[in-house]
């Protein structure tokens, strides 16, 4: 059998990479023409910094003309807007496997001063641990959540607390850590203040994801005294209980 002609395989990936940018494209053009579209339907400012709410969205504008929708009311959406708008709006949503954009990158910004996820979004504190937060987990039909750790469905109740297999999507703490290198169970971090390196994982000399929402100050995650505990006593990082 003849080996495959190396230049005919290189044409044919770099055209199949030229798709996918494209299909990037017309979905990111797809999203904002759905966003303008009930934008439209509750009203707009030009410019300025304002903001007009409904019973079915909210929309914010910047002085930049930055204008988020925020759905409120997911049933009355349905009948105000067409089924082929609404479905493909909350399927981009949904299906995205990174998280959604910032109300604002200025931690300073009022609206992101006054949210609960302030730290999270604009520091360095690691979200809570449970399924939607977890690389494994992705949305499925019918409203439920699949994991490809353990290949099943997950029931409601254990998507809130998760399991001990977590594994933090990386967009939701790349403020302070960026992958490096991964394998099936585990990912190696780098921090981005000090270049120092650290692995979560399953395995017991990997931090788990708790272990990672525990720690405030990150640097202990590289700390060579903290890892000989930890192995000394299989022991783990705990979150004040105060």
């Amino acid at each position: 059998m003849a080996a495959p002609d190396p230049v005919r395989m290189v044409d044919f990936y770099a055209q199949k990479l030229q798709d996918i940018k494209q299909q990037i494209t017309d979905l990111n053009q797809e999203k904002a023409s759905i966003e303008q579209e009930l934008i439209n339907l509750v009203g707009a400012q030009e410019e300025g910094s304002s903001a007009h709410e409904t019973t079915f969205f909210k929309v914010t504008t910047t002085g930049k003309i930055d204008r988020k929708v925020i759905t409120k009311h997911l049933s009355t959406v349905k009948e105000v807007v067409t089924p082929e708008i609404f479905n493909s709006i909350f399927r981009l949503n949904i299906a995205s496997d990174q998280p959604l954009e910032k109300l604002n990158e200025d931690p300073s910004w009022y609206e992101c001063k006054l949210c609960d996820h302030h730290a999270i979004c604009h520091g360095e504190q690691v979200p809570t641990v449970n399924c939607r937060t977890c690389l494994h987990a992705s949305a499925v039909d019918q409203g439920q959540w699949h994991c490809a750790r353990f290949n099943l469905l997950i029931p409601e109740n254990n998507q809130r607390v998760g399991c001990q297999a977590h594994l933090f999507i990386p967009d939701l703490i790349q403020r302070f850590a960026e992958v490096i290198d991964s394998g099936e169970y585990w990912i190696r971090y780098r921090l981005k203040k000090s270049g120092e390196c650290f692995i979560t994982g399953e395995a017991p000399e990997q931090f788990n994801s708790r272990e990672l929402r525990a720690v405030e100050d990150k640097t202990l995650l590289t700390d060579n005294h903290i890892q000989t505990l930890r192995t000394t006593f299989n022991a783990q990082l705990v979150e004040d209980a105060a």
